[in-house]
């Protein structure tokens, strides 16, 4: 199976459980995510990223990178990363994560 790359924002498992429930919003409130929620709920819960209105959760490996990427993040919300792995289902099998911080770090898609 072939690596492939997302790009959304950094979100934990029960605060996306409550956006989700409104889909056409979900970005927007992803976007308003705060920082002290993510790192104190996502070590419980896990982590996963909205892409869109579309939700993805992250594997073991990927929540430990998550939370070294919001701990190191600069912003005090809408953390917005680029994550490379392999999905099963809704779960990517991270291999990477990396933040994106400025629009020249977005990946250019053909």
């Amino acid at each position: 199976m072939q690596e492939l790359s997302w790009e959304g924002y950094l979100v934990d498992i029960r605060t996306a459980e409550i956006i989700g429930k409104n889909p056409e919003s979900a970005e927007k409130q992803a976007a308003a995510y705060e920082k002290t929620t993510a790192l104190n709920l996502g070590p419980v819960s896990g982590y996963g990223i909205f892409v869109g209105s579309e939700w993805l959760k992250l594997d073991a490996a990927g929540n430990s990178q998550a939370q070294s990427v919001i701990r190191d993040s600069k912003k005090e919300s809408g953390i917005r990363v680029i994550v490379t792995g392999r999905l099963y289902g809704n779960t990517i099998a991270v291999t990477s994560i990396k933040e994106v911080t400025e629009e020249t770090d977005k990946p250019q898609y053909n």
